[in-house]
């Protein structure tokens, strides 16, 4: 595995400009230890993976900025499959507009078949028989239905059957901001975990898988999409834009990676499941609002706002008479 961290630029939604900061090994078998870091909760064995140099890489410029990158990497004492990272992108000089930041690992030696995981959102990448519908997406004879037909969906983000794909989200796309993959072959499995925003707003995960091979895992801040899902259809322009950054400014990406063995699915699963709250700030439960009083302001709302008195039904939503999605659905 190799990491590197990227700057791009972009011209609407597509790179225009990058750099990356030198691209190193990210072996997981292989660290040294440095200092060992105490924490109100734990120790943290501070780590150098032997191929990747923590600290501070040389400054880089991109357009009329100048740019340095941090990076720190650490094993948890009782934990040796999992490597917690960040790494803070910080502006020395100059501005740099239509921009965003990311981390990406990338993956030598790809299976095809490797099932990837993206919660919520892809299982097994998505690597089915496509029907491009319209909404609603009916499926008819013409389409194959039938008991013989193959798994088919809508053409949500998805990876190709045969040759190169990419499936690239916003991190509230996924019910946790995960990518993972299971190796059949080789019995790994990996789950690179990351944080839903940063103070740029939401983050954007992406995982490409390229020719020759190889697949490319992305965090990035803030999201950048090319192209984005919307009513089963996963090619429509993005309006993604990227943020303007100037002298004095930084954002850090915080990740996770775990690498274990696994010998099936159902343990890619099980491992997600222990870690997919890594880093969910977990607060204190308080009942401020009873129920009686909630269900009050909900009933007062619809009756005020929602109530079509001419035809003595709810609608969907305010004003909604006449729209497509606002007036009444069945079903909904």
């Amino acid at each position: 595995m190799n990491l590197l961290c990227q700057i791009t630029s972009f011209s609407g939604s597509k790179p225009e400009n990058r750099i990356d900061f030198p691209q190193t090994g990210f072996p997981m078998d292989q660290y040294e230890n440095q200092t060992v870091k105490t924490t109100q909760e734990k120790v943290d064995v501070r780590t150098t993976l032997t191929s990747l140099p923590e600290g501070s890489h040389a400054a880089s410029s991109i357009g009329n900025s100048v740019w340095q990158v941090e990076t720190h990497l650490w094993m948890a004492e009782n934990d040796r499959e999992s490597i917690h990272g960040e790494a803070t992108f910080r502006v020395l000089s100059g501005t740099l507009n239509y921009a965003n930041v990311a981390v990406v690992l990338e993956m030598p030696d790809w299976e095809k078949g490797n099932y990837v995981l993206m919660p919520a959102a892809a299982y097994n990448g998505n690597r089915f028989r496509i029907a491009k519908k319209e909404y609603p997406p009916f499926i008819h004879e013409e389409d194959g239905i039938g008991p013989d037909m193959p798994t088919t969906i809508t053409d949500v983000p998805h990876l190709s059957m045969q040759g190169p794909g990419k499936i690239h989200l916003c991190s509230g796309d996924m019910a946790t901001p995960c990518i993972g993959f299971f190796d059949a072959k080789k019995q790994v499995g990996l789950l690179l975990v990351g944080e839903q925003d940063t103070n740029l707003g939401y983050n954007g995960y992406a995982i490409e898988e390229c020719s020759g091979a190889v697949a490319k895992l992305r965090i990035e801040s803030p999201v950048v999409r090319e192209k984005m899902y919307q009513m089963v259809n996963s090619e429509v322009p993005s309006d993604d834009c990227g943020a303007s950054f100037q002298a004095g400014d930084a954002v850090t990406i915080r990740f996770t990676l775990q690498q274990f063995s696994c010998p099936s699915v159902h343990t890619l699963f099980e491992k997600y499941c222990k870690s997919r709250n890594i880093y969910e700030e977990r607060g204190c439960l308080q009942n401020t609002y009873p129920l009686s009083a909630a269900f009050r302001t909900v009933e007062e709302k619809y009756n005020a706002q929602q109530w079509n008195k001419k035809y003595q039904y709810y609608m969907g939503s305010p004003n909604g008479e006449g729209t497509r999605f606002g007036d009444w659905q069945a079903g909904w």
